[in-house]
């Protein structure tokens, strides 16, 4: 198997089991945000407010998951999807930060469109 094929495939697992931890998680969240947000001005509104919640969930919680284990694993040298000795190590290292920087900043707009969205269906006392 060729390093490209490799470092992506452990790219891939990672940021997949990111994104399944995330999603197990996700549903308890919505249906906190639910909760908090059960009033009787949004009966009509309640159905969509744990779908968003949920979503705030998974967005919030993979977050928090490669911010921990990619950026910091990254950072410190403990977690590298590529040879430390390659010629390609360079390469490898950029694309493997712009990679994480990608999956952080998909993450992050998705977290904050979601609370907007939230924010919009909750009314002001």
């Amino acid at each position: 198997m060729s390093p490209a094929v490799r470092f992506w495939m452990y790219l891939g697992s990672h940021l997949g089991f990111c994104a399944v931890i995330a999603s197990l998680l996700a549903p308890f969240v919505g249906a906190f945000v639910k909760a908090l947000a059960d009033q009787p001005e949004l009966c009509a509104k309640s159905a969509a407010i744990a779908p968003l919640g949920t979503a705030f969930g998974f967005c919030g919680i993979a977050l928090l998951l490669v911010g921990v284990w990619g950026v910091t694993g990254e950072l410190l040298g403990l977690m590298r999807f590529y040879d430390r000795k390659g010629a390609d190590r360079g390469e490898a290292q950029a694309t493997h930060r712009k990679a994480l920087l990608v999956a952080v900043a998909a993450l992050s707009w998705g977290a904050l469109i979601s609370l907007i969205a939230l924010f919009s269906l909750i009314p002001t006392a």
